[in-house]
């Protein structure tokens, strides 16, 4: 099944379209730079994500600060036998590698593969809103004994709350919510060092551990797989973002933010001007799709942006202004950046694999 955008296309996209989609604070010239940060820190300081940047298998609610830690026992004799946390990273001390995938620039869609002591597996995370959290954790290769999947809860940052586990459900209360988290699996004796309740299943097969109402394994899937954008979900964020001449569609594109944002008149190096990488790396999301008009536009475009440019100074440089795109004066390309940068040659290089003359990646 496509996803939405490979994590290409989201590493270009979502970066304004936090700003864009719902996260832009209301047109008002009264507020200051600072207020309208932290509107728009208001607005995202909402529902579930991976916002604990300590390990990449915990999502968090907030503002509540409710943490599920998702976590690996094997039945291997040995101390390293529980993945508890990991990074993306090579920093730190597990031994575990993470291979990062779809997420959504909202946050209601994520997905890693993990691999730990010669087991593979998948977690995907779907959302509802913002207190419902789907946490779909999928075996890819087992070793000869079965490992148990663990769900341990916890509250971060010394918020308000408490954690009761009973009869295989964890229960969360805080002032202003009530909230169970339940799970699909067969329970697991599992006995572990840790001071926080925890819900421990067999990972012989696709498990679940999920907050809300009782939910079957088959409604899960079907929910997880709601947010799994596809074809549908791609056209929707190139119509009503990328070729949108309010946003990101312009003579010059891709703005590294959108066209509406109060920022982006700046043309300060991240406020707006435009990257050959990341026109290169959305052209190669909408390989992924049926995006024939889309990918030739961009192509186009990015082929003129830098040929122009080389054409009258022979230079190819780090950015470019979405404005102007550099012409009138070479002068302030420099000042942005660098004048001759080698990421700047992806732009053409766009239009060398549209035209076929390189595969993509």
């Amino acid at each position: 099944m496509k996803k939405i955008t490979v994590i290409l296309l989201f590493c270009s996209i979502s970066i304004t379209a936090i700003l864009v989609h719902g996260c832009k604070p209301k047109p008002d010239d009264t507020l200051t730079p600072m207020a309208r940060y932290n509107a728009i820190q208001a607005k995202l300081k909402r529902g579930w994500g991976t916002f604990n940047n300590k390990n990449v298998l915990s999502h968090v609610l907030l503002p509540d600060g409710l943490a599920l830690n998702i976590g690996i026992k094997s039945h291997e004799i040995g101390s390293d036998n529980y993945l508890r946390e990991t990074l993306i990273s090579s920093r730190g001390t597990s031994t575990a590698t993470v291979r990062p995938g779809y997420k959504s620039f909202d946050g209601s869609y994520s997905r890693l593969t993990v691999t730990w002591k010669g087991i593979v597996f998948n977690i995907e995370s779907a959302s509802i809103e913002e207190q419902d959290v789907m946490l779909l954790i999928t075996p890819v290769k087992l070793r000869d004994s079965i490992p148990s999947a663990i769900l341990e809860a916890g509250i971060l940052w010394n918020r308000p709350g408490t954690l009761e586990l009973r009869n295989n459900q964890i229960k969360f209360r805080s002032a202003k919510k009530s909230i169970v988290i339940s799970t699909t699996g067969s329970s697991a004796d599992e006995y572990l060092s840790g001071s926080s309740p925890y819900l421990a299943v067999r990972l012989d097969k696709p498990v679940a551990f999920y907050t809300g109402r009782s939910r079957s394994f088959e409604q899960i899937i079907d929910l997880v797989a709601t947010r799994r954008s596809e074809q549908e979900e791609a056209e929707r964020m190139v119509t009503e973002h990328l070729l949108n001449p309010n946003e990101f569609y312009g003579e010059w594109m891709i703005p590294s933010i959108a066209r509406n944002v109060p920022a982006f008149k700046s043309q300060d190096y991240w406020r707006g001007r435009i990257w050959g990488p990341m026109n290169f790396l959305v052209y190669l999301g909408l390989r992924n799709y049926k995006m024939t008009e889309a990918r030739k536009i961009l192509a186009e475009k990015s082929s003129r942006l830098m040929m122009e440019n080389v054409s009258r100074s022979g230079y190819i440089y780090e950015n470019y202004n979405a404005l102007t795109g550099n012409f009138n004066d070479p002068a302030e390309a420099q000042r942005r950046g660098d004048k001759y940068y080698h990421w700047g040659a992806l732009l053409g290089f766009i239009q060398l694999m549209e035209a076929g003359y390189w595969d993509a990646p």
